[in-house]
C-alpha cells in the first residue's frame, strides 16, 4: 500500500469542525430525562436537537419506534458523509478505513437475511449505509440470489480472500465462517491503512488491535460457554491483538471451563472489565465496550490535535445511536427504567 502521511500540523478546520459536532452528543442528564419519556416524547425531543434533519425527512414515512430506529441510522449516514465532506483527502481515507465496519455489518445483515429466506424489503429497513457501499450498491447486492453471489459482487475485498470460509459454509451449512473471516478482512484493511499513515497510523494500530483483543475475549466467552472445542474455538479468533497475542489466545482457547477461562482472563489487561461484567455475557460486554472508549479517550487526551479525536468522535457518535436504540426499543417494550439504564453506555 502506498504510504499517506499525515501531516504533522495537523487539520484545526476539520478538529474544529469535529469539537463542534462532538458537542452535540447528548450528554448524561439527558439520557436521565429521556429514561423518563415515553416513544412519542422521546421521538419529540430528539426532533429538537440534532436528529431533526433526519427525523423530518422520514416523518411521513414511519411512525413510532420505527421512526426513530430509521432516523438514527439515517442520522449515521449523514454525520459520516459530513465528516468526509469536511476532511482532507488523508483523513477520509482514515475515515473510510473506520466505516468500512459497516459495510461488513451489512454485507453480513443481507447474507444472514438471504441464508434464512428473509423478506428484501425488512432487510433493507436494517441497512445503515455508512461505508463505501451506498444504499443503491446495497439494493443490488440484494437482489443476489445466494450467500456467495452476495460476496462475490460486494468489490470491496478480493473474493479470493474468503475462498477457505465460503468452502467451510457449503460444507458446514454455518455462515459463521465468512462472517468471521469478513471481520478479519475488515481489521487487516485498517491495520494496513494505519502503516501507510505514517506515525499517526500507530494510534489508530492501537485501536484496532486493542479492538481485536475486545473481539477476541467475547468470542471465547461466547464459545466457551457453548462448548466449542479447542480446535473450532481457535478457528475463529483474530490473531492477535494488542495484549493478547497467539500464544496468549491459544492459552485461552484450551481453558477447560467458562470459570477457568474467566481466571485466566483476570490475569490480562482486562480483567476489571471482565470482573465488573461478572458472569452476565450482555453486562461483560458492555464493560469491555467501556474498556474500549477509555483508551480511546486516553489516546485522544495523549494526542488532542491528532486523527484519534476524530475516531473517538465517530465511536461515540456510534455508541449514542446504540443507546438511542436500547433506550428506544426497550421503553415499547414496557423494560423497567433501572434496567435500561444499566444497558447504556454513557461515561
Amino acid at each position: 500500500m502506498k504510504k499517506i502521511g499525515l501531516k504533522k500540523k495537523g487539520y484545526p478546520y476539520t478538529f474544529a469542525r469535529v469539537s463542534v459536532m462532538k458537542s452535540k452528543l447528548l450528554q448524561k442528564s439527558e439520557y436521565q430525562k429521556l429514561l423518563r419519556m415515553r416513544i412519542e416524547s422521546i421521538t419529540q425531543y430528539l426532533q429538537d436537537s440534532s436528529y431533526k434533519s433526519a427525523i423530518d425527512r422520514l416523518a411521513l414515512q414511519y411512525s413510532g419506534i420505527d421512526l426513530v430506529e430509521q432516523s438514527l441510522n439515517l442520522d449515521l449516514v449523514l454525520t459520516f458523509q459530513k465528516l468526509r465532506r469536511i476532511s482532507e483527502p488523508e483523513v477520509r481515507t482514515l475515515i473510510d478505513a473506520y466505516a468500512m465496519r459497516w459495510d461488513m455489518y451489512n454485507i453480513k445483515t443481507i447474507i444472514r437475511g438471504i441464508f434464512s429466506g428473509s423478506d428484501r424489503v425488512y432487510i433493507r429497513s436494517l441497512l445503515v449505509p455508512v461505508g463505501l457501499l451506498d444504499i443503491t450498491k446495497l439494493e443490488a447486492l440484494l437482489k443476489a440470489a445466494s450467500v456467495e453471489e452476495v460476496l462475490k459482487s460486494a468489490k470491496i475485498f478480493k473474493l479470493e480472500s474468503l475462498k477457505q470460509a465460503i468452502q467451510s459454509f457449503k460444507e458446514s451449512g454455518k455462515l459463521i465462517e465468512i462472517e468471521n473471516r469478513l471481520d478479519q478482512i475488515y481489521f487487516e484493511n485498517g491495520l494496513n491503512v494505519a502503516l501507510a499513515i505514517g506515525d499517526e497510523g500507530r494510534l489508530f494500530a492501537k485501536f484496532l488491535l486493542t479492538e481485536i483483543d475486545i473481539i477476541n475475549i467475547r468470542n471465547l466467552m461466547r464459545m466457551k460457554r457453548e462448548g466449542f472445542s479447542r480446535a473450532d474455538t481457535e478457528k475463529h479468533l483474530i490473531f492477535s491483538g494488542r495484549v493478547l497475542n497467539r500464544q496468549r489466545l491459544v492459552k485461552l482457547a484450551k481453558a477447560e471451563s467458562f470459570a477457568a477461562l474467566m481466571n485466566e482472563l483476570k490475569k490480562t489487561d482486562y480483567a476489571k472489565a471482565v470482573e465488573t461484567g461478572g458472569e452476565s455475557l450482555i453486562d461483560a460486554e458492555l464493560e469491555l465496550d467501556k474498556y474500549l472508549i477509555k483508551r480511546s479517550f486516553l489516546y485522544t487526551h495523549q494526542h488532542p490535535m491528532s486523527v484519534m479525536s476524530i475516531l473517538t468522535y465517530m465511536m461515540n457518535k456510534i455508541i449514542e445511536v446504540k443507546n438511542l436504540k436500547t433506550l428506544s426499543r426497550a421503553k415499547q417494550l414496557g423494560i423497567e427504567d433501572k434496567y435500561i439504564e444499566e444497558k447504556l453506555i454513557v461515561m
